[in-house]
């Protein structure tokens, strides 16, 4: 998309010390100056038109360091130059809300440690019956492959053979919420001064059972058998569904909960393929369709190459 920006400017030499430094940059905004008008287009390239300079720069909010007046922002749409939307230009033009915040604690620096969950559950039990422990863990997705996997980078959170785990989730994802939205303030020993602590949820780890219950999916039971699109019987073997997303899980849950007889609840339920069970986590920021790895154990090894090793071996003879 391409977007269009005019600004008037009160210095321009300040303009040319910002942005020489990124005139070899390639794939990155650009500037045209003429006179006290300066004017951005987002694309792919730059170029000089007249008596213009063109200047690439890495992004608009450096524009607004130098105090330069917004007065036309339009867009691209459809080969045609419209205005922004009001929440467009306000999302575009408004501080981001971490820095207001760095501001509030004197300037502290904000640390990003996106983090990874991981849930599953663990057979605890001494005799034969099935006594399983769900768990939540987590690791800082900063470390390296290497380190990420040292037992003592693997951070415990939770664990219960008695509560389910969405019911375990309540006060996790409150937390993680605001870890996320606020942050907290802690103190980098490197710095030696406080810092905010920003810890966003890159995604959640987990076999295929356990992620069709973290989606509100039924399970690869249902008609439609996958967590990640809407494929079916219909669809072909080396075709994808309409892709889920979390708005449309979310008013498919409604819909179904809104259903006047158990008939119609079911009908629903198989029609999206989609469980009516309120679930907390799908007040994450992230999209659990897209934020739920397919793991590999559950989807080949236990999954066709089981059964197919399985019908193998059952239609063997003795010789």
């Amino acid at each position: 998309m391409y977007l269009l920006v005019i600004f008037k400017a009160r210095a321009l030499h300040v303009w040319v010390v910002l942005f020489n430094s990124f005139a070899r940059r390639v794939k990155m905004p650009f500037i045209v100056v003429y006179a006290n008008w300066i004017i951005i287009l987002l694309s792919a390239k730059s170029y000089v038109i007249g008596e213009t300079l063109s200047i690439p720069v890495c992004c608009i909010e450096a524009v607004l360091d130098v105090q330069a007046q917004a007065l036309h922002v339009l867009k691209c749409h459809e080969g045609h130059f419209v205005q922004l939307t009001e929440n467009e230009y306000t999302s575009l033009f408004s501080p981001h809300p971490m820095k207001i915040k760095s501001m509030q604690w004197g300037g502290s620096p904000v640390v990003m440690v996106p983090i990874t969950l991981f849930t599953d559950d663990t057979s605890g039990n001494k005799s034969k019956q099935w006594n399983k422990f769900d768990s939540w863990n987590f690791r800082l997705e900063g470390l390296s492959k290497k380190e990420n996997g040292n037992l003592q980078n693997i951070h415990f959170i939770c664990a219960s053979n008695k509560v389910p785990v969405l019911d375990m989730a309540v006060p996790l994802v409150q937390e993680f919420t605001a870890l996320e939205n606020e942050g907290i303030i802690a103190y980098d020993a490197f710095l030696q001064r406080n810092v905010i602590v920003v810890a966003p949820i890159l995604n959640i780890i987990c076999d295929n059972p356990r992620g069709a219950e973290v989606c509100s999916h039924l399970g690869a039971t249902t008609s439609k058998y996958c967590r990640i699109c809407m494929a079916d019987v219909t669809t072909g073997l080396h075709s994808i569904g309409c892709l889920r997303n979390k708005p449309d899980t979310l008013c498919q849950i409604a819909r179904i909960q809104s259903a006047r007889t158990q008939k119609e609840m079911k009908q629903l339920q198989k029609e999206f393929g989609v469980r009516a069970k309120p679930n907390p986590l799908l007040e994450l920021f992230i999209d659990l369709h897209r934020c739920t790895p397919v793991e590999v154990l559950h989807t080949l090894l236990l999954g066709p190459y089981k059964y197919l090793f399985r019908d193998l071996m059952g239609r063997l003879t003795t010789v």
